[in-house]
Parts: C-alpha cells; sequence; structure tokens
C-alpha cells in the first residue's frame, strides 16, 4: 500500500523512492514538502524532518518530493490519511506556490513530468489565496504545517499576521538560509537544524498530546 503514495515515473513504468520509510510499527509521523524536505543536496540525517524525528523520539515517513507543487503535496496529505492512517501527525513544509501539478497527466508522464508553473509569481495576491485556500482545506487535521526558504517577503508578511498569529498550527519559518547544501544551492544542516528545533518547540509547547517520550 505504500508504494502508491510513491511518485510516478514516465508512463507509470514504476516509481520513485520515497526519501525516508521508518518503522511504522512504531510510533511515527508523516512530513511532505517538496526538495528542502526531501533533503536534496543533504546527508539524510541533516534534514529537517529527521532531526525533528530523532529529537522527538518518534519514527517518520517522508513522501516529499522535490520540486513538488503544493497541489501534489496536499494530495499525497489526503492519500496518506488512508494509508497512513495511524501516523500520530503530519509535517508540511509547502513549497513555493507558483508551482502547480496537472494530476490526470501524471499517469502517463509522470509525476516530474507533470510539474508545470502556473501562471502566477510568489507577490502575486493568487499566490497568497492559494496559500489561504490550502490552509483552510486541513486547519482542524492534525496537520503542522510552515513555508519553506526563500518565500516572497510580502507572501510572509501575509502568513504571518493572517494565519500564523491567529492559528498554531501553522509554525511561520521566518529564516533565510544561513548555510548551504552541498549543490551551494538548497539549505544546508544548520539552517535545517534551526528549523527542527524550533519546530520542536512549537510541537511541545502547543501541541503536547501528539507526542510522548521527548527529549531535547
Amino acid at each position: 500500500m505504500l508504494d502508491t503514495l510513491k511518485p510516478r515515473k514516465f508512463l507509470s513504468l514504476g516509481r520513485y523512492d520515497l526519501p525516508y520509510v521508518g518503522d511504522t510499527s512504531k510510533p511515527y509521523f508523516v512530513t511532505i514538502g517538496c526538495s528542502y524536505s526531501a533533503g536534496t543536496a543533504l546527508d539524510y540525517k541533516d534534514v529537517w524532518c529527521n532531526v525533528l524525528a530523532k529529537k522527538l523520539k518518534l519514527q517518520h515517513v517522508n513522501l516529499s518530493f522535490g520540486g513538488s507543487s503544493l497541489e501534489y503535496q496536499h494530495d499525497k496529505i489526503v492519500e496518506s490519511e488512508k494509508i497512513l492512517s495511524d501516523a500520530k501527525f503530519i509535517v508540511w513544509m509547502q513549497t513555493h506556490p507558483e508551482r502547480s501539478h496537472r494530476k490526470f497527466l501524471s499517469y502517463f508522464i509522470g509525476d516530474r513530468n507533470a510539474r508545470v508553473k502556473f501562471d502566477i509569481t510568489d507577490d502575486d495576491v493568487r499566490a497568497w489565496h492559494k496559500i489561504q485556500k490550502m490552509y483552510d482545506s486541513v486547519k482542524h487535521k492534525k496537520i503542522l504545517i510552515t513555508n519553506c526558504w526563500h518565500w516572497n517577503n510580502k507572501i510572509k508578511l501575509l502568513v504571518e499576521n493572517k494565519i500564523c498569529k491567529k492559528n498554531k498550527n501553522y509554525f511561520f519559518n521566518k529564516h533565510e538560509k544561513i548555510d548551504v547544501a552541498y549543490d551551494n544551492l538548497h539549505a544546508g544542516p544548520k539552517s535545517h537544524l534551526v528549523l527542527a528545533n524550533e519546530l520542536t518547540a512549537h510541537i511541545l509547547k502547543h501541541f503536547p498530546n501528539w507526542v510522548k517520550e521527548i527529549t531535547i
């Protein structure tokens, strides 16, 4: 069943491996995002998802896919709720809103090729409405959302003031990357550690019922 959560390859000739699948016979959570969450150009031990799991003493399943869109990520959340229904919670690092995904095409050309760039930019008001719509669709679920690095400042300000100040299930990632990965493009280990530390503190403070034994 877990195979159905893997991204499709061209003509559905197989699937890409997930970044990480822990021991789901033990308490675990699910993560979803783009390359920042998949751990592109990093040792997986340094990716924020893995660091968070270690700090919370939980296993995790990482459904992230590099270059994926908010639509793709939302679809995977819906699918995972059925297949991984015993997950303690989900952490969703939202990607840039200008990306989109043609799900109906993915059955033929694969999820990687079905990615498209939508006719909006990071600072477009439609980008904000898209983010808000995605949040509204999951706000009553056991899902903690955060934003990835390099979001437009205008959008970040809207998220911080319109969503985060009133809703603790959206954690505002205010930082820019402080170091880089092997490719000199993605956020590096220190950036991931800062985020993991802040997410841990946020979960402990606002959602202690999501976790049990914890070591910081």
